[in-house]
């Protein structure tokens, strides 16, 4: 059994004159703040990663940075270039390439791929509920946890994972 968690990075800026470059773009203030959500639910859902599979993008470093002073990951970060702006099969080409030993993964990334990955990848027979949760709504930060089947990172398959959980953060709005 593996698990997966996803998570859109928190709220970034736009780009602007003195920020060119997408790939450079800070979260904001706003998107500071719902870390702490992000990590109130990763702590409620009893999340304990192996490790962190991130895009190198600054917002997404960020994201997991703000995750860091309210939830205890005890795990290694590892970023991939290829994770900035993939699309979904970018995604799980790069998830089949991660290490076995790591039962339980976070990754951080962003859309449009992101969004698209984790519609494909979620398994026809998750609870109803949650898929029209993650269908109408991926906005920054939103996590989402499937559980596969499976023994090995490369057998990792569009319709393979179990939606177990869906949360997105907003202001006014704490982890139940």
């Amino acid at each position: 059994m593996k698990t997966l968690y996803v998570l859109r990075h928190s709220k970034a800026g736009q780009t602007n004159k003195s920020i060119l470059d997408d790939h450079e773009r800070p979260l904001t203030e706003k998107g500071i703040r719902l870390c702490k959500l992000i990590a109130e639910d990763l702590k409620r859902i009893k999340a304990k990663p192996d490790v962190v599979f991130s895009s190198t993008a600054k917002r997404c470093i960020e994201t997991y940075e703000g995750l860091k002073p309210f939830h205890s990951l005890n795990c290694p970060l590892e970023t991939s270039s290829q994770l900035y702006l993939a699309d979904a099969m970018e995604i799980i080409k790069q998830l089949r390439k991660l290490n076995n030993d790591y039962d339980s993964v976070l990754l951080i990334g962003h859309n449009p791929g992101l969004h698209e990955f984790c519609l494909q990848i979620m398994a026809r027979k998750s609870e109803k509920k949650l898929q029209k949760e993650l269908k109408n709504q991926f906005s920054p930060p939103t996590l989402v946890e499937y559980e596969f089947d499976i023994k090995s990172w490369k057998d990792a398959a569009f319709d393979g994972g179990l939606l177990t959980h869906y949360f997105r953060a907003s202001e006014g709005k704490a982890a139940d």
